[in-house]
């Protein structure tokens, strides 16, 4: 699998829209032929149990060199590091996995579940297989990064 050795970095522009509607992209961090062998990869990995036995979705990063390399692209990294500085942590790596017929995830912000402050998380959303609204992709209000609003469980 092939990893991208040139960092990315984002314009005066692309700057000015991250600050105004709190997102970026989407990018293209791979040919299709090269997201194909990383998904076959992350396949395997989620059939493989993680050393604590306690999730095989989450924090993969940690027990899989293949998940690492794939979250710490430098067309990710350079990006983050545009809007971040040097200085960035990878806090943690999770796969939603969307079986047919499951769920959808429910409108949220991310700051409701991870109530840092100052609200300084970014996520990097790597899409491994074909996403389009029909299948439930993920998508954006622009601008809602400005204000966190209270959490509203979805109705069943």
């Amino acid at each position: 699998m092939t990893v991208t050795q040139t960092s990315a970095v984002l314009s005066a522009a692309e700057m000015d829209q991250f600050r105004e509607q709190g997102f970026l992209g989407p990018f293209t961090l791979c040919s299709p032929a090269e997201m194909s062998e990383w998904r076959f990869g992350v396949e395997a990995v989620l059939d493989s149990n993680p050393p604590d036995h306690k999730t095989k979705i989450h924090n993969r990063h940690l027990d899989k060199k293949l998940i690492w390399d794939l979250a710490t692209d430098p067309a990710i990294i350079g990006r983050m590091q545009c809007l971040y500085g040097e200085d960035l942590l990878m806090w943690r790596t999770n796969f939603f996995i969307k079986e047919p017929g499951a769920k959808e995830i429910p409108w949220h912000q991310d700051h409701n579940y991870w109530p840092l402050e100052p609200p300084i998380i970014s996520s990097a959303w790597i899409a491994i297989d074909e996403s389009t609204v029909e299948n439930s992709c993920l998508q954006v209000i622009p601008g809602s990064h400005r204000k966190t609003l209270p959490h509203i469980k979805a109705s069943e």
